[in-house]
């Protein structure tokens, strides 16, 4: 009876994370939307040489919300494909992906 009742209260937890999910994440943007415009223009402009790398990276950053999600094989990604001087970044712009993402579509 005891195994019952735990895993009765595991499908009940489980269904509450499930349901809090449903109703925190429509609410957050995706790293997709929060990208500043110019690094998506940057990725536009070499959608023509980098057409399969860009869109795959495009369906990866549409199913991530804060910037702590994003590997760094993606963010290497984004710097590449974007052709992004990363060398003028101070550890501000790492930690926290300022010159990745606009300020006012952050999360």
């Amino acid at each position: 009876m005891e195994n019952y009742t735990l895993k009765s209260n595991i499908q009940k937890k489980q269904t509450n994370i499930i349901q809090l999910k449903t109703k925190i994440m429509p609410k957050l943007k995706t790293l997709l939307e929060q990208l500043r415009p110019e690094i998506i223009e940057a990725l536009e402009e070499n959608r023509g040489e980098y057409d399969f790398s860009i869109t795959d990276l495009y369906n990866e950053l549409d199913n991530l919300y804060l910037y702590r999600q994003l590997s760094i094989g993606r963010l290497r990604d984004i710097i590449l494909y974007a052709d992004v001087n990363e060398y003028d970044w101070g550890t501000i712009d790492w930690k926290y992906g300022d010159k990745l993402l606009a300020p006012e579509k952050r999360n």
